[in-house]
């Protein structure tokens, strides 16, 4: 039986996620909190498993900060990922988890932030966070929307390596989900 991992970059991805699941949006796993782009994953590969299937949930703005180490270290937590899982899923994100519920919502920043009466962003992901049931309180939240950043250049950087391991991005795996 395939077991899912999900490795989220913070805490504001960490509740998206754990609402998507309750809701039945995506199929129920356990969640880690774990910046794939900073940390090595040998921690996370303990707990793995032949069935595993490992989604990453990321924004990779790290070739625009001219992270050398950082993409070195992705590169090198995806490898050892795809050795000791069945299967990995790298799922990029704009910038923050506010732009891409934004494009979820179809929404203007000022939009967002006004379901949840805040007028910054530090006080969004407070509100967010204590947020029951965002999918009721973003009425126009569209799952399909969610996480379609295919044209980040860092996973074009990666694609010839990923076409050649099992990793899959973005677009494939909300569809699979669910």
């Amino acid at each position: 039986m395939d077991k899912y991992i999900y490795l989220v970059e913070g805490d504001t991805e960490e509740h998206l996620v754990k609402q998507l699941k309750s809701s039945g949006e995506i199929l129920a796993g356990k969640i880690e909190v774990w910046n794939i782009c900073q940390h090595k994953v040998k921690n996370i590969i303990r707990n793995l498993s032949i069935n595993s299937i490992v989604i990453v949930i990321t924004d990779l703005d790290i070739h625009r900060n001219n992270s050398y180490n950082n993409y070195l270290l992705l590169s090198e937590n995806l490898k050892n990922l795809v050795e000791n899982s069945k299967r990995v899923y790298l799922i990029s994100q704009k910038d923050n988890l506010e732009d891409e519920l934004m494009i979820a919502c179809n929404f203007t920043k000022g939009n967002l932030f006004s379901k949840l009466k805040v007028t910054t962003a530090s006080d969004f992901k407070r509100e967010f966070l204590k947020c029951k049931n965002f999918i009721e309180v973003f009425d126009t939240f569209n799952k399909e929307s969610l996480w379609k950043n295919e044209d980040d250049l860092l996973l074009k950087k990666l694609s010839a390596y990923m076409k050649r391991s099992k990793i899959e991005t973005n677009t494939k795996i909300i569809k699979k989900l669910h």
